[in-house]
């Protein structure tokens, strides 16, 4: 198999999962199944570790509209918030913490 073929079905295995991600769907047993097929990649040297943290990235923003980072940072502050201040946090409308 070519590298860019199984780039092209890592990239519908990670789009499935965020899919299913901001759906509310997934779970842990559907993201540590496309974790160990990512790495099977780079292990296999199909694909390289820079290939699939940019196509990742590429995909997370697509789907999230925001990077990675931003959406893990946005989530511990609405972590922090709910156990510091549960009142303040239910007030936020549930679609605007669940992005």
């Amino acid at each position: 198999m070519k590298s860019n073929e199984f780039l092209a079905l890592c990239e519908q295995r990670v789009l499935k999962l965020y899919r299913l991600q901001k759906e509310g769907r997934a779970s842990a047993a559907d993201k540590a199944t496309v974790d160990g097929f990512l790495q099977a990649g780079v292990a296999l040297q199909a694909v390289s570790d820079s290939q699939i943290r940019d196509m990742v990235e590429a995909l997370h923003q697509q789907v999230f509209g925001q990077t990675r980072a931003q959406r893990h940072s946005r989530q511990a502050y609405f972590a922090k918030m709910k156990e510091n201040d549960p009142e303040r946090y239910f007030e936020e409308p549930a679609i605007k913490r669940r992005r």
